[in-house]
């Protein structure tokens, strides 16, 4: 609902918006809630296993019992398996409650969206994921504030603080050749267009980036990986300001790793492992690159095939449970994403976190433009309801600069709908893709009964 009013305010008030909040320093305008959350955040890192077990479970039953009295969706569940919340006095009871999937929940919004919402405290979002089943779902003005404040409590520990000035090369900035940047004065963001990054445009994206004292950067692994590269075949390793890096959304390979280094070797590297559906948290501590799993931010379970968790050492699917969303609340969900269980325990930092490494289901994919640009697929992610009518969907590239998108269509499918697609996609992809849309009864899965989110028959320059 938020954002469907932002899209209705005309653009005259947003730029005297925008005026005024720029002049606000970032620290307050994060608002009190924010600090909020931050201060407990804080409070509880260091908890003993005992105390923060306790925290926990308290915060299990409080959203086992908000979904039960306020979610049809889960009241059903619950009620089928003969459970309740009364039943749930442990972490072993809480694992009889039902896993729930993206299928589930996105076949049935309304039955697992709270009823106990107010019209203001409703905000749809969506996401097609890395498993290209498209997937939307509400989250709660509260979320407006966990989520930074949780993403920005662990940016901390490399000395991340409000205020400085940030490079962002993600994918929500489109812009073009010749209008790459755009400057956010509230956040004092510097957010560059990662579809127009080559070898061409490198020198502008260079000057933009030295023309202030930006000391962070915030990239997609794969878009610090090419910038990177151009870096050092431009001999300017060392030469750019960042203190930190900030990696996220999606898997980080060693070979990444080592040319992010080489280009920045004065730069820190903080890197995070997170979902739009917000159930699950990982982040490193200041000593190890190691993922600690967040445990005031929801409770993570690894499971293998028969559902039961597995040791450590093994690996297993996340399953996650958020404490902070009230809208579609994700209770036991399973999140499609494999990880390696590490140890309760971080003998560097003293937490006394779950830790996890090698997380697959997340192995971002690029595509080749006719000029040559490379796109991670994670850009490509939509976050409206384009796909609502759509089952699954998956990019398939055999040559440079043309792109199939293979539709699994539903009962409420129309040619607009097609439409829409094409051109919402054809946006981010630009003037020098060839997009052709495909409807498909199936698609073909993994060897490991996954979905891949892109199939990708050429040889590329920037990959394993």
């Amino acid at each position: 609902m938020i954002t469907y009013l932002s899209q209705k305010t005309p653009e005259s008030i947003k730029k005297i918006y925008r005026s005024l909040a720029g002049a606000i320093p970032v620290r307050i305008s994060l608002g009190r809630q924010y600090w909020s959350i931050r201060e407990y955040i804080d409070k509880n890192d260091f908890l003993s296993k005992e105390d923060l077990e306790s925290l926990q479970l308290k915060k299990i039953k409080k959203i086992v019992e908000y979904a039960y009295n306020n979610v049809d969706g889960y009241k059903q569940l619950y009620t089928e398996a003969n459970l309740s919340p009364k039943d749930i006095n442990s972490f072993e009871d809480f694992r009889e409650l039902p896993i729930v999937t993206k299928e589930i929940i996105r076949d049935n919004l309304n039955d697992f969206t709270s009823k106990n919402l107010g019209f203001f405290n409703k905000e749809y979002t969506a996401t097609g994921g890395s498993s290209g089943i498209p997937f939307g779902f509400f989250r709660t003005r509260l979320n407006n504030y966990s989520e930074p404040a949780y993403i920005h409590s662990g940016w901390s520990r490399s000395g991340w603080e409000p205020d400085n000035l940030s490079v962002v090369l993600r994918g929500q900035y489109i812009g073009s050749k010749n209008l790459f940047y755009y400057f956010n004065k509230k956040t004092k963001e510097l957010s560059l267009s990662s579809y127009h990054l080559t070898s061409e445009t490198y020198q502008t994206y260079r000057s933009k980036i030295l023309s202030e004292n930006f000391i962070y950067l915030q990239a997609y692994a794969s878009s610090a990986s090419i910038l990177s590269d151009l870096v050092i075949e431009n001999g300017d390793c060392d030469k750019f300001p960042f203190k930190v890096i900030f990696l996220g959304s999606e898997n980080i390979y060693d070979f990444q790793l080592k040319k992010i280094k080489k280009a920045f070797p004065s730069s820190k590297i903080n890197h995070w492992y997170g979902h739009s559906e917000q159930a699950i948290l990982g982040q490193v501590c200041e000593f190890s690159d190691e993922y600690h799993i967040s445990p005031t931010y929801g409770f993570t379970e690894i499971l293998d095939v028969n559902k039961e968790e597995v040791r450590e050492g093994d690996s297993g699917q996340l399953v996650g449970t958020s404490f902070w969303n009230y809208g579609t609340p994700f209770i036991r969900y399973q999140t499609d994403d494999i990880a390696v269980k590490g140890s309760s325990f971080c003998n560097n930092c003293g937490r006394n976190n779950l830790l996890i490494k090698n997380i697959e289901g997340r192995k971002q994919e690029m595509i080749v433009s006719k000029s040559g640009r490379h796109i991670s697929m994670t850009a490509i992610n939509m976050h409206s309801d384009v796909f609502k009518n759509i089952k699954q969907f998956q990019f398939h590239q055999k040559l440079t600069g043309e792109v199939c998108l293979n539709l699994i269509q539903n009962k409420d499918f129309t040619a607009n709908d097609k439409l829409k697609i094409k051109n919402e996609i054809q946006k981010k992809l630009g003037d020098d893709f060839i997009l052709s849309l495909k409807l498909v009864d199936s698609i073909e899965k993994t060897s490991q009964g996954k979905y891949r989110f892109l199939i990708q028959e050429l040889d590329l320059k920037y990959g394993e």
